[in-house]
């Protein structure tokens, strides 16, 4: 039997976005395998809000430094 992955909808979010886990991690001060733990169980409907604004700051942060380029 396959194990589904838990927080699909957070990492579909992040890969669409363009975002990594590195740059979430970074972004929390924490390291990539303490946010890799952290997705190990589903996260409450708090927690993942958080994440989706995280993954879309990162994305505009990006987006931003790429118009400055």
């Amino acid at each position: 039997m396959k194990n589904e992955p838990t927080n699909k909808d957070i990492r579909k979010a992040a890969k669409s976005a363009g975002v990594r886990f590195w740059e979430m991690a970074e972004h929390l001060e924490v390291s990539e395998c303490t946010l890799s733990n952290k997705f190990r169980h589903e996260l409450s409907a708090t927690e993942k809000e958080e994440f989706f604004t995280l993954i879309q700051q990162i994305a505009d942060e990006k987006e931003q430094a790429k118009a400055t380029e």
